[in-house]
């Protein structure tokens, strides 16, 4: 039981063992059930008709050296990072080594705990802690994502501009395609369209507050200057590229084709629908985001799903380093 007391009124919340109000504890359990649900959803949609021997022999009989580059692309998609991190945090003098931490631990927070505390936020949390404002920590965040794939999205825009063949036989594909995973596309779009939809009808005072609060954020975010902003987005477009080429030499490695204008396409929409926070660190979400828009592009779709589960053990790959750190700390401050 929780009591708090205002004159002579007192009011009494029924708590649980861990101290949590029963309703915040419920919503928590609620919460993390729907994405547990989701993931499971996805995972069944993507694996009912393919047997999990099919994706090994998908990769064993691949090209092993173009499987390797790409994969040493995805982690040379961290060095990149990782410096654009170290430029946005230069004025709170954390260093290179404890950036690299930072990193990790939030890349951690992201991809495997089943939890509410994600990469951003640990990040957010970690920043405030060394005397940075709130708001100039999600500003952070934000240059870390938002200008690189911006820049992303006209590249690949300009690329459709002046190849309007091309976009037309993706049209004419994706209209007769019998095989295209369409449930992905319905329900990522109807995701985005919900949260559309909730933004519309937000009452008045919630949609003043949410201006009031981006108008603070874009305060925030013209402090941190010109030449940082553009030097993280530097940072932001080779990371990209980083994964672009990943993604070129695995599709390569399976023995399957795509052009490079077309993952210039895919890899912005991946990103966008893996940042919905419908899943465990987007499992399920992302994969099926992934063997969509290969698909699309005319990737076969058990290569494609193949190419997705590499990517998300790269990301495992990369969260159990910061999970290692997270324990090395742990055990370093007993």
């Amino acid at each position: 039981m929780r009591c708090t007391s205002s004159g002579f009124l007192c009011d009494c919340t029924p708590t649980s063992a861990t101290g949590l109000p029963h309703t915040s504890q419920m919503k928590k359990v609620l919460k993390e059930t729907v994405k547990i649900t989701v993931c499971a959803i996805f995972l069944w949609y993507l694996l009912r008709e393919v047997r999990l021997a099919d994706i090994v022999e998908t990769v064993s009989s691949g090209s092993t050296s173009h499987l390797l580059i790409g994969l040493f692309f995805f982690a040379l998609i961290s060095l990149f990072e990782i410096l654009r991190l170290y430029r946005l945090v230069a004025d709170d003098a954390i260093g290179f080594l404890p950036t690299i931490r930072l990193y990790f631990t939030s890349f951690f927070f992201n991809n495997l705990l089943p939890g509410t505390i994600g990469g951003d936020s640990y990040k957010v949390y970690y920043l405030k802690a060394r005397a940075r404002s709130i708001g100039s920590s999600i500003v952070l965040v934000l240059i870390e994502r938002v200008p690189g794939m911006i820049l992303l999205l006209l590249i690949g825009a300009m690329y459709y501009l002046v190849n309007l063949k091309r976009m037309t036989e993706t049209l004419e594909g994706f209209v007769r395609g019998s095989e295209l995973p369409i449930f992905e596309f319905m329900v990522s779009i109807g995701g985005m369209a919900v949260l559309t939809a909730v933004s519309l009808l937000a009452p008045p005072t919630a949609r003043a507050k949410v201006i009031h609060y981006i108008r603070r954020l874009l305060q925030a975010f013209l402090r941190f200057g010109v030449p940082a902003i553009s030097e993280a987005a530097g940072w932001t477009l080779l990371a990209h590229a980083s994964r672009l080429s990943g993604f070129y030499f695995l599709i390569l490695g399976v023995h399957d084709v795509i052009l490079w204008g077309d993952l210039l396409v895919v890899l912005p929409l991946v990103a966008i629908i893996s940042s919905l926070p419908l899943s465990l660190g987007a499992l399920g979400v992302r994969e099926s985001a992934v063997t969509a828009g290969l698909v699309l592009f005319g990737v076969i779709p058990l290569n494609a799903l193949a190419v997705a589960i590499l990517f998300r053990f790269s990301t495992w790959a990369k969260s159990l380093l910061g999970a290692v750190l997270l324990l090395e700390e742990s055990l370093r401050k007993k």
